[in-house]
């Protein structure tokens, strides 16, 4: 089935904005000076069948009422907004001078908005909530270690196993052929034909940060750099590239699902 739903985000002038649905920061990115992204996502999967939260946190940044800074939740059967958050308006408190000068970088703003009933439940909803350190531990760790060296080594099954997660749930969601089993596999072969040159691992440098409600945990590097990186000497090899993954407890263990 194709997608319903889109979260569409616009960003520009040197600002760096997180928006996330139901505590899931589904856009995370920092804008160069004078430049503009218009992004759409299609957020089905995330959503849950009732109540949702769209959240927008202006992180940094100097903007003012020309910046284009804009989260929308749109309904694409019904062509509506669902939810609308928008720099500087929304952030202002209403105070005019927010307006004229910029208001202050750093809180959040949330608006919550309604998904009908008969909207299929996300599969995050039914793992455990989770507790593990910052630093993570040993059964966080395995996922992320694995997808790296299967890189590494050229390992495809591997690489596929570290994709799966994420396609069952996009199949599921959309029924997209991308998403199926044979066209991951696929597209695996097709690039991953050797070892990998990879970026190393920096357990002092990453932090486990629990999200959706504490049933997810998204993996972050301090210094900015993506989590899983590299590159194939191979002809045809795509990178290797993981920012900033979502972990959940599925059938039994952690596994990569974004």
């Amino acid at each position: 089935m194709p997608a319903r739903y889109g979260l569409i985000v616009a960003q520009s002038q040197s600002t760096h904005i997180i928006g996330s649905l139901n505590d899931i920061p589904l856009h995370d990115r920092t804008m160069p000076v004078d430049e503009f992204i218009g992004a759409t996502t299609p957020p089905d999967h995330w959503l849950m069948p009732g109540p949702n939260v769209l959240t927008l946190r202006v992180a940094e940044g100097t903007v003012g009422p020309t910046t284009a800074v804009k989260a929308t939740v749109w309904d694409g059967d019904e062509n509506t907004k669902l939810a609308v958050i928008e720099w500087p308006t929304d952030f202002s408190n209403g105070d005019p001078r927010a307006l004229l000068h910029g208001a202050s970088p750093g809180h959040p703003v949330s608006v919550p908005f309604l998904i009908p009933e008969d909207h299929p439940r996300p599969f995050y909803m039914d793992a455990p909530e989770i507790d593990v350190p910052i630093q993570g531990d040993d059964a966080t760790w395995q996922p992320i270690l694995d997808f790296h060296r299967a890189f590494e080594q050229g390992d495809r099954a591997g690489v596929t196993e570290g994709f799966a997660l994420r396609a069952e749930v996009w199949d599921k969601a959309y029924d997209a052929e991308i998403s199926k089993p044979g066209a991951i596999q696929e597209m695996v072969e097709k690039h991953v034909k050797g070892s990998y040159r990879m970026l190393p691992i920096d357990r002092d440098a990453t932090r486990f940060e629990r999200i959706a409600g504490g049933r997810m945990l998204r993996v972050k590097r301090l210094d900015g750099l993506p989590l899983i990186a590299g590159k194939g000497d191979h002809e045809g090899a795509e990178p290797a590239l993981l920012p900033m993954p979502f972990l959940v407890f599925h059938q039994g263990r952690y596994r990569i699902v974004f």
